[in-house]
């Protein structure tokens, strides 16, 4: 399990891709944090916000080669002889794209250090930004493996989690939009024969099964400041089925190949 972490791992900093990453960020944070020391003010709330919002194009960078280039170099092969067992492989690719997105968050935390020693207040939000920013990350990097083992071809996987990252960003637009037209097709149509204020409730509960999904509204109490467990707890459960459905993928692989 080591050595699949530290061959992956080191694999980064073999080919561009690990430098790309760790540049666009470097490059991101330093803007932010040269602007702010040019104004005489600096947020680094703001430096982890864009950073995030930039994650559906650093993440597929991240995961797009994990699984994608073992099948297509034909060395998935020796994942299915290894004594190791498959779902171990699959964690110790998952922990080598997470060791390289901790780097990420390094650099904020020296950029953080930096603002702290020229006078910015880092504050209990600063915090929970920060910690949001790591799960969230996490949550997606499992994301892409998942579409990393779908297919052989890289960009495929790339674009694939790209594009399930970019619309997860949009799941409280696109609740509300379900939610207005639930209740104006229920209300126009009325085939159950609900009055307006049940069949409002309906398009509201519909609204909220929708919103359990947003990865970043589980952690709206630590924008505030208020540390809880439950977000880490849905972050670890949702990484936990994305890397079970990898695993899954790749045993039926196994199999189909006998």
């Amino acid at each position: 399990m080591i050595a699949y972490f530290r061959r992956d791992f080191i694999s980064y900093f073999k080919t561009p891709i690990g430098y790309i990453v760790l540049g666009i960020v470097a490059l991101i944070g330093g803007f932010y944090l040269a602007n702010g020391i040019g104004y005489g003010y600096v947020n680094i709330i703001e430096e982890i916000y864009f950073i995030q919002n930039t994650l559906f194009l650093v993440i597929p960078l991240i995961t797009m080669r994990l699984l994608s280039e073992e099948k297509k170099n034909g060395t998935d092969v020796l994942m299915h002889v290894s004594p190791i067992s498959l779902n171990r492989v699959v964690i110790a690719k998952y922990f080598s794209a997470l060791a390289l997105f901790s780097i990420i968050c390094c650099i904020i935390v020296f950029h953080a250090v930096v603002a702290y020693s020229i006078g910015a207040t880092i504050t209990a939000d600063t915090f929970g930004f920060f910690v949001s920013f790591f799960f969230i990350g996490s949550v997606y990097l499992s994301i892409g493996i998942l579409a990393s083992a779908l297919t052989e071809n890289q960009i495929i996987s790339a674009i694939s989690c790209l594009t399930v990252i970019f619309f997860s960003q949009f799941i409280p637009v696109l609740a509300g939009q379900i939610k207005s037209f639930t209740f104006s097709f229920m209300s126009s149509f009325n085939i159950f024969g609900l009055s307006s204020a049940n069949t409002y409730k309906i398009a509201s509960r519909l609204e909220k099964i929708i919103l359990w999904f947003d990865p970043y509204s589980k952690f709206d109490s630590y924008y505030a400041g208020i540390v809880t467990l439950s977000p880490i707890i849905f972050s670890i459960s949702i990484i936990f089925v994305f890397l079970f459905i990898t695993y899954r993928v790749i045993e039926k692989r196994r199999w189909s190949q006998k």
